[in-house]
């Protein structure tokens, strides 16, 4: 139950980040709006969170094949993603539409070999592709990781959370690039915290331990950003399910609809942007309602149309060789 559970509240971090990118498309009292006051930054906290406890599941679990599950979990859609954001550009036949402009080609090519925020900068039409860099560089450290002696572990939380917590008041104070226009992997240092916090709640059996982890990012989420009360919330929803729920009986049917819900969650965080960009830049569509549900119907679409399909793949290849 608890991972049909984390996957509607992954569900939900997602729908809170593409809140957050609607208001460069619709007017400043949209209802949708919102749900950008639970923090888009405190979603991304809560994505590294629920990343770093279910791939600790997974190296723990099966630690054998680890790297190409993560490849074929993440990437098919990925690729698919940064080519649909070059779509309003091609179709509108220019290099700049609404406030959003074409990449250079070697931009696309580091974007595409999760390169953005180390060696490149990230995608104007879907900026959000920042994170993965720093995700994926967690699966490729996790079985290092799995290795490492959780005090070295909490070490690296530590330093991580000190300099994620003296860069949020810097950025306020100072006006410090914000964490998307970071490069040389600065983002990584500065976030990492929030991947191996979720991992350690996994791989730990101390109750003190955790309960201090899990202090630890209530602290960084109240005092980093003057973040408001949801933004708290949005960390509670993401912690909740991972030591607190597993007694708490739910329906069937109310399960399927949240594991779902979590199955979409990933081709909508990475297509809602550049859907955006093509509705409103293109076609000239700025109606809250329809740029969201044509976020979510390209992200059933894709979902079944490729990320299904790959996993399909992957388990007959898996059967051929057995």
């Amino acid at each position: 139950m608890k991972w049909q559970v984390l996957a509607g509240v992954r569900f939900f971090l997602a729908w809170v980040v593409m809140c957050s990118h609607l208001v460069r498309f619709v007017s400043p009292d949209d209802y949708l709006l919102k749900f950008s006051k639970f923090g888009s930054l405190s979603a991304v906290i809560g994505f590294l969170i629920i990343s770093g406890y279910s791939i600790a599941h997974s190296i723990t679990g099966r630690p054998e094949g680890f790297y190409k599950r993560r490849f074929y979990r993440i990437y098919p859609l990925y690729f698919c993603s940064i080519l649909f954001s070059l779509s309003p550009f091609l179709v509108a036949r220019s290099t700049t539409v609404h406030v959003y402009f074409l990449p250079d080609w070697q931009t696309l090519l580091g974007n595409l070999f999760f390169l953005q925020g180390f060696a490149v900068d990230r995608l104007s039409s879907n900026t959000i592709v920042w994170t993965l860099s720093v995700e994926v560089l967690c699966y490729l450290l996790a079985p290092i990781f799995i290795k490492t002696r959780q005090r070295i572990l909490l070490v690296f939380v530590l330093i991580s959370a000190f300099l994620y917590f003296s860069y949020s008041h810097a950025y306020l104070e100072y006006r410090f690039p914000y964490f998307t226009e970071l490069k040389y992997g600065l983002d990584f240092l500065l976030l990492v915290w929030a991947w191996l916090l979720g991992f350690l709640l996994f791989i730990s059996h101390q109750r003190l331990l955790k309960f201090l982890l899990i202090a630890l990012g209530l602290i960084l989420i109240k005092f980093s950003l003057n973040n408001g009360s949801l933004y708290l919330l949005t960390y509670a929803l993401c912690i909740l399910p991972l030591n607190y729920l597993p007694n708490i009986k739910l329906s069937q049917v109310l399960l399927k609809s949240l594991a779902y819900l979590g199955d979409i969650s990933y081709p909508l965080y990475l297509f809602h942007l550049p859907c955006f960009i093509f509705l409103s830049g293109v076609l000239a569509i700025n109606n809250s309602i329809v740029l969201v549900g044509g976020s979510l119907f390209i992200s059933i679409i894709l979902y079944h149309a490729i990320d299904i399909y790959s996993q399909n793949q992957r388990a007959k290849r898996a059967d051929s060789k057995a």
